[in-house]
This record gives structure tokens, sequence and C-alpha cells, in this order.
């Protein structure tokens, strides 16, 4: 019966959560083919420009910033649209959590969390490619296409097992056979321990002994 619930459990989760992410993809999708969509993101674009240009002017290295646009004094420059904000990873992370078990609160602190680390590895990101596109240009292709949006990506899946990790610490099947003991524990006459008769059980006992059912 344990193996049972827990697969029910566990499997209506992962059915909701595969259509919810999916659904967050093919919405992603179609948007893109209406860029007016994101034009409201563009106080993002330009504080996440701002932020860019305060770490890389931190660190040493030159960078002048007009609006969204960051330009380097040798020539080179990029521009700070809505797939630079991490405000995508940010949203996919928040429809995968609301999609997993748990409690309203917790989910709130882990979201609040979760999106906080995923807006923190974005501005890494780009300040890392910033730098590559000043000191190593020709491995910057790589690092934009490949490296970093694998590990965008792996940040936003490893939120989710830690998620996954917070709700059933000792494991799904510890998790649900504790909630069927609870269960068990709820009917269970009071006054009462699991396996033992309660006193009016007992009372019925005795009376019936004391019966005569002979012929």
């Amino acid at each position: 019966m344990t193996e049972i619930t827990e697969k029910f459990h566990f499997g209506r989760s992962s059915s909701r959560f595969a259509l919810a992410v999916s659904f967050f993809v093919v919405a992603l999708v179609a948007a893109y083919r209406h860029p007016v969509i994101f034009e409201p993101i563009g106080p993002a674009e330009h504080a996440t420009a701002a932020a860019v240009a305060a770490v890389v002017r931190a660190v040493g290295v030159e960078v002048a910033r007009t609006g969204n646009l960051l330009v380097h004094p040798s020539g080179f420059g990029f521009e700070v649209y809505h797939r630079c904000t991490g405000l995508v990873h940010s949203v996919l992370l928040v429809v995968g959590l609301l999609a997993l078990p748990g409690r309203r609160r917790a989910k709130a602190i882990g979201i609040i969390a979760g999106v906080l680390l995923v807006l923190a590895a974005n501005l890494a990101r780009l300040v890392t490619l910033y730098l590559v596109a000043v000191h190593a240009p020709e491995a910057l292709d790589f690092l934009h296409a490949v490296v970093w949006e694998a590990l965008m990506l792996i940040v936003v899946l490893g939120c989710w097992t830690g998620w996954l990790r917070h709700s059933y610490p000792a494991g799904i099947s510890h998790h649900v056979a504790s909630r069927e003991r609870r269960h068990a524990r709820r009917l269970t006459p009071l006054g009462t321990k699991s396996g033992e008769k309660s006193g009016l059980v007992n009372l019925l006992d005795a009376r019936l002994g004391s019966l005569d059912l002979g012929p």
C-alpha cells in the first residue's frame, strides 16, 4: 500500500511539474515571436546594465554605460536586453517550484532565495562575458552560447533539486510512510495505542464471554 501511495503522490506531482514547465517553455517560444511583449522589462534591462557596469568598474576595467548599452574604450560593446536580465530563468524557477509539493510559506521563502540566487548567477555571467570580451574575445561565443547557458540551467535545476530535498529530507518513501502512520494514529480510538484494544472493546469482550451461548 505504501509503495502504491508513494507512486501515486510522486507521479501526480511529477506530472503537474512537467505540465507547468512545458507550458512555460511553449509560452516563451510564442512570446519571442512578439518582442513587444518584453517592452515593459525595459527598467530591468537598465538596472541589470547598471549593476554589471558597477561590478566591472570595481574590478578595475573600464566601461561606459548608456541606458542598457555597455561599451569598452577598445570599441567592444553589448546590449543588455530581456534575455540578459535573468528574468526568464527566474520565472522558469518560480513556475517549477509552484508546481512542486510544499507549504505556501516555505515555498515563498524558497522562491525568494532561488530568484536571488538566479539573479546573482546572471550578474556573474554578464560580468564574466564582458571581461572575456575585453581580454579573450575569441572565447566569447563559446562561453556565451554554451558554457553560461548550461550553467544557468544547472542553477535552476539545482534549486528544484534542493527544494525536493527540503520537502522530503529523508526521502519520498519515508515521507509517505510517516504520513500514513499519522493517518493510522488518527483512526486509533482515543486513549489507546496502535495495536491495543480500547476499554470499550475490552468491556464488550468481557460481556460476551459471560453469556451462555450453548444450546
